[in-house]
């Protein structure tokens, strides 16, 4: 069956034999490169829709299970869930994994193994994880920032400054507005949800539909949530899980859906009975109540409200307090990270009658997960989750200076002994000292800008990689680009003396570390380094293969400076590895190179049956605002057959968000002569297209995310059944 949970920023597909494949369905492989020669396909990190053929039909895919029965139209209750599968015995305590190991419980219990025709040759997918590609996968969204970066551009139709370059011919775009939404996205996904009861179209529709969003109306009542709702007891698990998280994105913060949220998550099946008509004949399975978890922490993210976000939080605590006990490692995770997403006020006090032991104040949030982070006695793929969240915490609150010293020089501690530490909390260390470290010249910052040059040494592969790019972050963590140059300057250096060095590997990692520099510095008022623009172009010369020649015109796109145009354009025009064009078309459009609009366009035009390159050269393009796109894009829709080419359109329609993308959509998602896959992606580009968010809903969660501790329900390479996996 055809699944619409596709990454949408896996860019790479490993196209199989469509004959052979019974039972597709829509898959994005997080962080592997590997093609099941059997008729499935997976995908390497950097993509965007990706599809997938399962591995015996349903979900989970292994062991094989008959599929659930419909789901339910809004209003009607579905039969209540079986069982929940029995969970993953807890690993011992100790040193973490040198590399990932896959944790989905009732899943394979090896990873794959194959390779993509015509690529590297791996042993394990876990050799994948070390690619550049894999970081750039989850964190590029704020650095393309397609929507902002359209948003400022003025497309007046015949400008003479815009259209210098591209002739005056062209449609100005017509950004999607409210009543897109409101009056044509949402009644459509509503429909949908009655209308198609298969899995497919009603999970993309409860995404969509979240997507899109939801206020609270002036009778509190939230008609959305109360569409997906009665999906938390489908009998399908996919179908539960997803209405469990969509309920959390779609950011309807009414009581009556936190207090739905907060008891589907501590598995109160007497309250949900009793106040929201949910019956459940046996206890929640913990899937759902991981998603319901990483629900409530991004419904409390977004929420403005000291009471709800309160509410979370003790919500929060409790799944913890419970999940700790149970030793019950998805639950433990997903509490952990969500905490990290809601920061409560500082210094508040604790209201008289309030006897419960959650936190209330930043400070009593920051002291659990602290705690959490010391207690020797859990799992360490568990602990590894709690440096990020103390380090958002420490991003989102108000500035606790006590709190950041703290939990910095307990960071430095745990990259100060590299031979006796685990290298599962050693690299989530790297990341959040990246995150929490600053361009100054105070002692602390110069401690932990020192720690990660150390972490360079490590002996561990992912430790020096994510050091790399945490040193990017550290150098440019500025409020003044021009006060803040030494430490920079300090920075840049290193990362410049690393890429010269040409080690296998650090190359590509380097160059992408020098390009997120100069691209936040710039943010901050600065301009980009010289010594940088010549040395990734010095570098570029003498790439040894796809990987580095990739890193280095991203990186360079990154830096935007005008004179690495004629040189990318070069390579574009000699290029023939379709991935190595993709990122050559996402350089151009980061350089904003309008000369670059007719080349990528015929890369488009030939695209067709190239799904991956098709995207990248859209993605591009509509970095530069080329305002044929969208007509251009609805036509191919039109024109193409594969699954695989009309998922890349409606998802590149969907991240664009033109308003005249809208009806093509609502059409193919209603037409009866395409797939069911089909229609399911014109569903989750509907979505796209409506959401007002100017970064897609996952970002946070994937910023700087120690993908290597991945937890089930949060990535699952051989499944791509976990939270990131969604599009």
């Amino acid at each position: 069956m055809v699944h619409a949970r596709a990454l949408a920023v896996c860019r790479s597909f490993a196209l199989g034999s469509l004959a052979n494949a019974s039972l597709p369905r829509w898959r994005s492989a997080a962080v592997v490169r590997q093609l099941a020669l059997g008729g499935a396909i997976a995908c390497v990190a950097l993509g965007l829709l990706v599809p997938l053929w399962a591995h015996g039909g349903s979900f989970p895919p292994v062991p094989p299970q008959p599929p659930g029965p419909p789901a339910a139209p809004p209003g009607v209750t579905p039969p209540a869930p079986g069982p929940p599968s029995r969970p993953t015995p807890s690993t011992p305590r100790g040193a973490g994994p040198a590399t990932p190991v896959p944790t989905t419980p009732g899943g394979p219990t090896t990873p794959m193994r194959p390779t993509i025709p015509g690529g590297p040759t791996t042993e394990s997918w876990a050799s994948d994880l070390s690619s550049w590609r894999v970081w750039w996968r989850f964190n590029q969204d704020e650095f393309i920032e397609l929507q902002s970066h359209l948003d400022r551009m003025d497309l007046a139709t015949g400008s003479e400054e815009f259209f210098r370059d591209a002739g005056s011919d062209s449609v100005d775009r017509r950004r999607s507005g409210p009543a897109d939404a409101d009056e044509r996205i949402v009644p459509a996904l509503l429909a949908a949800l009655r209308r198609d009861a298969t899995v497919d179209a009603s999970t993309s529709a409860m995404i969509a539909l979240a997507r899109v969003g939801e206020r609270p109306a002036a009778d509190g009542s939230t008609p959305h949530a109360a569409a997906i709702a009665p999906l938390l007891r489908h009998s399908h698990q996919e179908v539960a899980e997803t209405a469990a998280l969509s309920l959390g994105i779609l950011g309807a913060n009414s009581p009556r859906n936190v207090d739905l949220l907060t008891r589907l998550v501590g598995d109160d099946r007497d309250g949900l009975r009793k106040l929201h008509a949910l019956a459940f004949a046996s206890p929640i399975s913990e899937r759902t109540r991981a998603f319901g978890t990483y629900g409530l922490g991004l419904l409390g993210e977004r929420s403005r409200d000291v009471f709800v976000r309160r509410w979370i939080v003790r919500s929060l605590h409790d799944v913890l307090t419970k999940a700790r006990a149970d030793r019950s490692r998805e639950l433990s995770a997903a509490a952990i990270t969500a905490l990290g997403l809601v920061a409560l006020e500082p210094a508040a006090e604790r209201r008289p009658s309030e006897d419960s032991k959650a936190p209330q104040t930043l400070e009593e949030q920051f002291a659990l997960l602290f705690e959490v982070y010391l207690d020797e006695r859990i799992e360490n793929v568990v602990r590894a989750h709690a440096p990020m969240a103390l380090a958002r915490l420490i991003e989102r609150g108000r500035f606790e200076p006590a709190w950041r010293d703290r939990v910095a020089k307990r960071l430095i501690a745990e990259l100060a002994s590299p031979a006796r530490g685990d290298a599962l909390l050693q690299r989530s260390a790297v990341q959040a000292l990246g995150r929490i470290a600053r361009a100054t010249s105070e002692p602390l910052d110069i401690d932990m800008r020192a720690a990660l040059l150390g972490a360079l040494d490590s002996r561990d592969l992912f430790v020096r990689r994510f050091a790399l790019v945490a040193l990017a972050r550290a150098g440019s963590s500025v409020e003044d680009a021009a006060v803040s140059a030494a430490a920079s300057d300090e920075v840049r250096s290193r990362l410049l003396a690393e890429l010269a060095d040409g080690k296998s590997g650090s190359v590509s990692w380097a160059a992408l570390a020098l390009g997120v520099l100069e691209r936040r510095l710039q943010r901050a008022g600065g301009t980009a380094s010289p010594r940088t623009l010549a040395a990734l172009l010095h570098a570029r010369k003498s790439a040894r293969g796809g990987e580095e020649r990739g890193a280095l015109a991203v990186a360079l796109g990154l830096v935007g400076d005008p004179a690495a145009r004629d040189p990318l354009q070069a390579a574009l025009s000699e290029e023939r590895s379709p991935e190595n064009q993709g990122d050559l078309a996402l350089a151009l459009g980061l350089l904003g190179d309008r000369s670059a609009l007719e080349p990528i366009r015929a890369i488009l035009a030939r695209a067709r049956y190239q799904p991956n390159l098709l995207h990248s050269a859209a993605i591009g393009l509509g970095l530069l605002g080329d305002v044929k796109l969208v007509p251009d894009l609805v036509e191919l829709l039109a024109r193409s057959s594969t699954q695989a080419s009309q998922g890349a359109v409606a998802s590149a329609l969907g991240l664009i968000g033109d308003s005249r993308s809208v009806e093509p959509l609502l059409a193919l998602s209603e037409s009866e002569d395409v797939t069911a896959g089909a229609r399911a992606f014109a569903l989750v580009a509907l979505g796209m297209v409506g959401d007002r968010a100017l970064l897609p809903w996952r970002a946070t969660l994937a910023s700087d995310f120690n993908y290597t501790a991945a937890t089930a329900t949060l990535l699952t390479p051989e499944t791509s059944s976990g939270v990131l996996d969604i599009l």
